[in-house]
């Protein structure tokens, strides 16, 4: 992981749930071509933690990747 930032909405108190959706294609074919060309890529991701149906913590995190 290179960065990271959360916004934190509310306590997590109990069972909680972290939800990462697919990031658009074109973002992943960019990924995928920067990773063939260079050896290295970087990917942003947005995970959300969730609690009783509610989001409680939003994350940006940029992950890398190398060869």
């Amino acid at each position: 992981m290179k960065e990271s930032r959360a916004a934190y909405r509310r306590p997590v108190l109990g069972d909680l749930r972290a939800i990462c959706e697919r990031p658009a294609q074109a973002a992943i074919a960019e990924f995928k071509d920067a990773l063939k060309r260079y050896g290295k890529a970087k990917l942003k991701l947005r995970p959300r933690v969730i609690e009783g149906g509610e989001t409680a913590v939003d994350v940006t995190a940029a992950f890398v990747v190398s060869r």
